[in-house]
C-alpha cells in the first residue's frame, strides 16, 4: 500500500486558522506556533491583527 504524504503551504495553513476562527466565531485570539507553526504564527498575526490578542511562537526563527 502507498503511503500518502499530505503537503499544506503556509498561505492555506493562514487560511485554515481564519477559517477556523469564523467558523467557532472567535473575535480574537492567543496564536502559538511550535517550529514551522512559529512562521505561520508570526505571518498569522502579520497578516490578522485585528484577530490576535497575543503572539507566542517557540523555535520558529
Amino acid at each position: 500500500m502507498k503511503k500518502m504524504s499530505l503537503l499544506i503551504s503556509l498561505a492555506a495553513a493562514l487560511g485554515y486558522g481564519f477559517m477556523a476562527g469564523d467558523e467557532l466565531k472567535v473575535e480574537k485570539a492567543a496564536i502559538m506556533g511550535l517550529s514551522m507553526g512559529g512562521y505561520i504564527a508570526i505571518d498569522f498575526a502579520l497578516a490578522y491583527p485585528d484577530r490576535v490578542s497575543a503572539l507566542e511562537f517557540l523555535s520558529g526563527l
